[in-house]
């Protein structure tokens, strides 16, 4: 994972030269001034979520007959079918699913269901906790 950003610090650029034929500049200094070489904070998820932070959150669910969730529009649910076959109804619209498939339910979509035999990841923008009903 990375922030977006406008800045590159080249560190090491493999031998390539620029368009005048010399070496490319290398950043060295600057790369390692800003360079964060802590380990991360361990951090644990809420419970049956794979990942959760500030920015984005997934959960895993294992449907056996149907699952029902909610999508507020504090952000879009993306669906991803990790094993098995089902079907997706949302609103008006309902799609079958098979392993490899992406759904994405825009922000307001409202009540969803999953049924079928199939595990799926669940992924959205910002803390999902707080979007479950």
């Amino acid at each position: 994972m990375q922030q977006s950003s406008n800045i590159t610090y080249r560190l090491y650029d493999y031998g390539r030269r620029g368009a005048d034929g010399a070496g490319r500049e290398l950043h060295i200094e600057k790369g390692a001034a800003c360079a964060d070489l802590a380990p991360p904070a361990p951090v644990t998820p809420p419970r049956g979520f794979l990942a959760a932070c500030e920015y984005f959150s997934v959960k895993k669910r294992i449907v056996k007959g149907a699952a029902a969730g909610f999508v507020s529009g504090e952000s879009f649910l993306s669906i991803l079918i990790l094993e098995g076959t089902g079907r997706i109804k949302a609103g008006d619209e309902e799609i079958d699913v098979v392993k490899g498939d992406s759904v994405f339910l825009a922000a307001n979509a409202g009540e969803y269901v999953i049924t079928g035999a199939c595990e799926v990841l669940e992924t959205t923008a910002g803390k999902r906790a707080s979007l479950q009903k």
